[in-house]
């Protein structure tokens, strides 16, 4: 092959061959992208599933949606997404699968090192995503300055643990749904279950107090012996059930918040029918978050 032929040939190639699917725009419609937690370090990557709709503007609201124990993301995105559509808005559903973030340690519970900048240490799942909503705003255009944030089951003890750690965090309004058990904000409580340890303090539980976070029950999540409910002794002190934990949580919030002499902006609302089910909850849900 003559030389500036080959030439020609392989500057086709290096200009033509789609870059990483981290560096390419989103498709419209369904779509997912990997994110690396520790960028250019070998890592634990997130599958990151996405739905972005035809009449998306420049100024659209992006919503991440945090799957369950199951760890299934795309069903998590497939039920959201006639709500992303009927919004217009940006629909991001990280998938901590179990075998790079084992059990609730790993994905939901995980014990933050504050002290730490390794996003490859635990929680990554916690850390990595700030980082998910800049890549996506950069994958897509948008000028979004702040994002939604759904948990349901799991999903909902990631959400409520992720605004009481990290109360900086551009999360504007959050939903944490049908949790299994909490991390009460009570200091006397050792966690998981409570502050104690936690690396939480009293100025950090303010800027959470203050955050706008939901919690929201089904009314019907009231299975004492329900096959996924934790039926440890730290979870029981809690209630019986999902409906009486999430209640109880609550309550203890507003105590604190009147021990710190400050307005609790966290609300509590239940769902009448609804039991352990993202889909019910999801109808209730979207309202609050995509007005």
């Amino acid at each position: 092959m003559p030389r500036t032929l080959l030439l020609a040939v392989l500057l086709w190639f290096h200009t033509a061959v789609p870059v990483t699917g981290q560096e390419t725009a989103l498709k419209i419609g369904q779509d997912r992208f990997i994110f690396q937690p520790n960028d250019g370090k070998a890592g634990r990557p997130i599958t990151v599933w996405t739905y972005q709709p035809k009449e998306m503007a420049s100024h659209s609201l992006v919503l991440f949606v945090m799957h369950g124990v199951q760890r299934d993301g795309e069903r998590y995105r497939n039920e959201w997404q006639p709500y992303a559509d009927r919004a217009k808005a940006l629909l991001l559903v990280p998938e901590f699968s179990t075998a790079n973030f084992p059990g609730s340690a790993g994905y939901s519970v995980a014990k933050p090192d504050l002290n730490s900048a390794d996003d490859d240490l635990p929680p990554a799942t916690y850390s990595a995503l700030e980082k998910i909503f800049d890549r996506a705003v950069k994958l897509t255009g948008l000028n979004a300055l702040d994002y939604r944030l759904y948990g349901h089951s799991a999903g909902g003890q990631f959400v409520h643990r992720f605004i009481m750690l990290y109360p900086t965090a551009r999360a504007k309004v959050a939903v944490a749904a049908n949790a299994g058990w909490y991390m009460m904000p009570d200091f006397d409580v050792r966690f998981p279950y409570g502050l104690k340890g936690s690396g939480i303090d009293s100025a950090k539980l303010k800027e959470a107090f203050a955050k706008k976070l939901i919690i929201l029950l089904g009314e019907k999540d009231d299975d004492p012996k329900h096959p996924l409910l934790n039926r440890g002794a730290g979870a029981m002190r809690q209630g019986n059930h999902r409906l009486a934990r999430g209640q109880n949580f609550f309550r203890t919030a507003q105590l604190a918040a009147g021990k710190l002499n400050m307005p609790l902006q966290w609300e509590i609302a239940r769902v009448a029918d609804a039991d352990h089910n993202n889909a019910k909850m999801a109808v209730f849900a979207a309202p609050l978050l995509l007005k």
